[in-house]
């Protein structure tokens, strides 16, 4: 159930960033990838949200769990409280969801004629499902999804279904070790299906004094990165899900290569440099 959650959470963040790439061409922004934007690992989160904390490429250990139910912690009282305990949990000041809602509210301000039909993609692969936005209706009917899908409704847990949860509650079970469903018409803890977590493998290794054959394995991961990258600004630039499809092949490969080095204790360089 642990790696199920975190799959579904992965396509669907993959689906979010394609989303904001529409939102920005149907603006008129024509990189919606420029170097300077790309995430830095460790590396602080932007605007603010969570005061800035720092976010590290590592295994889905306490600490890391902690942070990542305090980014998707929703902005209405949560139906289901955490344990966590004091000390664990980061300091919350923005969450992504208040930063969403901030970037919403901008949007209902805009004036109608700034969103034209322009650099639009429309793909689908598996749990992606990336949709034109062609005008205001459309982008903020994207952001809402985007916020529901992390935090859940003021009213439920989840997503689409009882069986989809948001984000935010996929990471509870997971921390709780234990499922959530319905009990008749209530939101409520279920001991019947447990969430084991899974087991975290420490990411230690020096790449600087790796051997040769790790060093190789740096090295094909971060020029399948660059390709994956370069194909989604291509499909960006043209309009074109061909491109776009290329980046979604070029990341299906960068998975054994990632998997292989974090299994000797390496963290995948997401950069050449």
């Amino acid at each position: 159930p642990a790696y199920e959650s975190i799959r579904v959470i992965a396509m669907e963040e993959m689906t979010h960033l394609g989303r904001i790439f529409n939102l920005l061409t149907s603006l008129g922004k024509a990189d919606v990838l420029p170097p300077d934007a790309l995430p830095v690992f460790p590396g602080n989160l932007p605007d603010g949200v969570l005061n800035g904390a720092t976010v590290a490429l590592r295994g889905l250990d306490e600490a890391q769990l902690a942070l990542f139910l305090a980014i998707e912690f929703p902005n209405h009282a949560p139906g289901l409280a955490p344990t966590i305990p004091p000390g664990i949990h980061p300091d919350i000041g923005q969450t992504i969801g208040a930063f969403c809602q901030r970037l919403r509210t901008a949007v209902e301000r805009s004036d109608r004629s700034l969103w034209q039909d322009r650099g639009q993609v429309e793909f689908e692969q598996g749990l992606v499902r990336i949709a034109p936005i062609r005008s205001r209706a459309e982008a903020l009917a994207a952001l809402d999804d985007i916020l529901r899908e992390g935090e859940g409704a003021a009213s439920s847990p989840a997503d689409t279904s009882p069986q989809d949860l948001a984000h935010y509650y996929r990471f509870l079970a997971i921390w709780e070790g234990r499922s959530i469903g319905m009990v008749g018409e209530e939101w409520a803890w279920s001991e019947a299906t447990p969430v084991p977590r899974p087991p975290s493998r420490p990411l230690t290794g020096d790449r600087t004094t790796a051997p040769d054959d790790v060093r190789e394995q740096l090295e094909s991961f971060g020029v399948k990165y660059e390709e994956m990258l370069e194909a989604l600004r291509a499909g960006w630039r043209t309009d074109d899900e061909g491109p776009v499809l290329d980046a979604w092949l070029a990341m299906r490969d960068l998975t054994p290569i990632g998997v292989a080095l974090a299994e000797q204790g390496y963290t995948p360089p997401f950069s050449r440099a």
